[in-house]
């Protein structure tokens, strides 16, 4: 099993991202020393397992891997620094499939894009902590958020349980308001949020949700 300073820099390159370390799952056992899930689609992972035979050896698999849907590489030393370099690897991969599955809609290409900028708006004092006023505003669009992700939850049962964990998660950045300096929380959300997206959108109805809550959140409702 690896050592909590190991786990701890992994979960630091997984927040080098679009995503944060909350969207991911971090397991390790004395067969597979590293398990790493994509909490939102568990289809998603890196894993690295010993070899039986030769505990010095091991196989890496990941998905999405650069090309294939599944990638499988032997390697004959297994080491803890080639790992830190593979993981940027598969995060950009991830990334790439996310970014896959919002591209077939436009309307909530926009909205994300102009959210993500709403985000950048907000980030002009980030040693500031929310006003009264910006924390019922934000209380406002999270309420409504959380409300469309139930109604797609109702929709959608095969994506219930990834549906919510971004429920719970929405909850818990309202928790956050108070007390979190506001540049942090807004890149915190923005990356959660946005990395939510991508996995969502894997149906029509899905779509047009997304674009509802998207268009809630930047303020156009």
């Amino acid at each position: 099993m690896l050592r909590q300073h190991v786990i701890k820099r992994v979960q630091d390159l997984l927040g080098l991202s679009i995503f944060t370390a909350r969207n991911f799952e971090v397991t390790t056992t004395s067969e597979q020393p590293l398990t790493i899930r994509f909490a939102l689609n568990t289809n998603f992972y890196f894993i690295v397992e010993l070899d039986e035979v030769n505990l010095d050896s091991c196989t890496i698999e990941m998905a999405p891997g650069k090309v294939e849907n599944v990638a499988i590489q032997h390697y004959e030393y297994f080491s803890i620094e080639e790992i830190y370099q593979l993981i940027p690897t598969w995060i950009e991969c991830l990334e790439q499939e996310v970014k896959a599955l919002a591209g077939d809609g436009p309307e909530i290409r926009r909205c994300i894009q102009k959210f993500e900028e709403l985000l950048e708006e907000h980030i002009t004092d980030p040693d500031s902590h929310f006003t009264e006023g910006e924390k019922s505003e934000w209380m406002e669009r999270l309420s409504a958020l959380e409300e469309s992700f139930v109604s797609l939850r109702e929709q959608n049962s095969a994506m219930s349980e990834k549906l919510t964990q971004a429920i719970e998660q929405i909850e818990m950045y309202k928790v956050l308001l108070d007390g979190t300096k506001k540049g942090a929380w807004i890149r915190s959300f923005g990356k959660a949020i946005i990395g939510t997206f991508g996995v969502v959108l894997n149906s029509k109805s899905g779509q047009v949700i997304t674009g509802e809550i998207t268009k809630k959140l930047i303020g156009e409702e």
